[in-house]
């Protein structure tokens, strides 16, 4: 058995499982009422191609290195949307360049742009949002507990400029940072303004090393390496 054909066979699933994926969010179609921020539109698509340099900001580990286009289930507002959320960790001190900030950005960013959203993201709530369109107001975000510690482990112990004041006083809501733990963490970063959280749609965090089913639809733990 040749490895030319094996790099075919192994090219030919990748580009299977390429296809089967898609998006189940793309660009925003209405409004939280409580934050006022805006909600993606609730879908069922194939990726749409982004410009590497739109994206770079919102979610580097995305990017193409050459500059091409590349396929995301997000556009350019919600790029630059997310560029912006992520002030406020580089307001309290969280350099961009730590591996703190680095793996959080990929660990929100990758929920709403990756190309391949539908293998660990579902949407189990909706509204009716602008036009009509189903706004996604809850989702379920199925992550690898490896990954979920991993990130937690990089940023539990980083101090902001305020006093010197852990990050997880910050992050980790009613827990604090004495009682924080990577789920802890995670919920507070899916929740709600009426939980006392900043997101505009509840997102709840599957820790797991295992497949889960959410409504029909199997989801694989998102588990990328560490940055």
């Amino acid at each position: 058995m040749s490895n030319g054909w094996l790099f075919t066979v192994a090219l030919s699933v990748a580009l299977v499982s390429s296809a089967l994926a898609q998006c189940v969010t793309y660009g925003y179609c209405g409004t939280d009422p409580d934050s006022g921020k805006p909600l993606p539109c609730s879908v069922k698509q194939v990726p749409v191609s982004i410009e590497s340099e739109v994206l770079k900001g919102a979610c580097p580990a995305l990017t193409d290195s050459s500059g091409k286009p590349v396929p995301a289930c997000c556009d350019a507002k919600q790029a630059k949307v997310f560029v912006s959320e992520y002030k406020s960790l580089i307001t309290l001190g969280v350099g961009k360049d730590s591996k703190c900030f680095k793996n959080f950005q990929n660990l929100v960013c990758q929920a709403f742009c990756s190309p391949k959203q539908s293998e660990f993201v579902a949407i189990n709530g909706t509204s009716t949002g602008e036009g009509g369109k189903p706004s996604a107001t809850e989702a379920v975000y199925a992550v690898h507990k490896r990954f979920a510690d991993e990130v937690y482990a990089a940023c539990k112990d980083v101090r902001t400029w305020v006093f010197g004041i852990k990050l997880m006083r910050y992050m980790c809501g009613k827990h604090g940072n004495s009682n924080c733990s990577p789920e802890r963490f995670l919920e507070f970063v899916g929740s709600i303004y009426s939980e006392g959280g900043y997101s505009p749609l509840k997102i709840r965090h599957v820790l797991t090393e295992s497949p889960i089913t959410v409504g029909g639809q199997k989801l694989e733990p998102f588990n990328p390496k560490l940055l």
